[in-house]
């Protein structure tokens, strides 16, 4: 293994031990940390919605490869530093997707065959991002939402009713930039990332703290939060060597 990778393995660990978690966000809808790479399922009640967080440290693409199941489906992912959302880029296998300015959501819509039973856009949404904190929304639009009026009406009087629940399946992938990789611990916390690998890949790196009062490091890569404020740890094997900023709360 590479001095490089041995680093990047031990920061690996660090990122899945700190990012696998869910929290909840009220009875509507659920938070959860979208992991790249992980194919997930989620099933949505017409006029609700998901709500998905995530980071990236690097400059880079995020690409969300989905099958939305259902007739109209909205998606916006936005940037949580500046509140901007993102236009993405759109590859359609099957179904249509634009980006709606005045809504700041793409939406997805069936491209009807009557030959097919089952009816759902299928393609790859590419979004250009910066390094920094997103959320994604998944939508799940209502007739009432899409249709005009009169279209709507006479939807409703031949038995249209807005209450299914569509089902959509996706992946996301995004550069991780574990280089300047950033956790927050509270003061008194401590995290192991050194032997979070164990075997050889740990061993010979020299581990260093840029704020030893804020944030200290042992030799075995364990971090102790002191007290308030920011620190680098730095973990350095041979020439090459990677960076992790700890923010410590109260």
């Amino acid at each position: 293994m590479s001095k490089l990778k041995k680093l990047t393995a031990i920061f690996l660990s660090a990122v899945m031990l700190v990012c696998c978690f869910a929290v909840s966000a009220g009875a509507e809808q659920t938070v959860r940390v979208l992991k790249s790479g992980k194919s997930n399922t989620v099933e949505i009640l017409s006029g609700k919605y998901e709500t998905y967080k995530f980071t990236t440290f690097d400059d880079g693409d995020f690409v969300l490869d989905i099958s939305a199941g259902a007739a109209w489906s909205g998606i916006t992912v936005i940037n949580e530093d500046n509140g901007d959302s993102i236009v993405p880029d759109f590859k359609n296998e099957e179904g249509n997707a634009w980006f709606f300015e005045d809504k700041n959501e793409s939406r997805l819509f069936w491209d009807p065959d009557v030959n097919k039973k089952v009816h759902q856009y299928k393609g790859t949404l590419t979004y250009h991002l910066v390094g920094g904190s997103y959320k994604m929304i998944i939508k799940q639009l209502t007739a009432k939402e899409m249709l005009p009026k009169d279209e709507y009406n006479e939807w409703q009087k031949n038995g249209g009713k807005d209450d299914f629940v569509a089902k959509y399946i996706f992946t996301a992938k995004y550069n991780t930039g574990l280089d300047g990789f950033q956790i927050t611990l509270k003061k008194g916390a401590s995290l192991q990332l050194g032997a979070l690998i164990g075997g050889e890949a740990a061993d010979g790196v020299k581990w260093s703290s840029s704020q030893k009062k804020v944030a200290a490091v042992n030799s075995k890569g364990k971090i102790t939060a002191k007290k308030a404020g920011t620190a680098v740890i730095t973990a350095k094997l041979e020439d090459s060597e990677i960076n992790i900023t700890v923010k410590v709360t109260k």
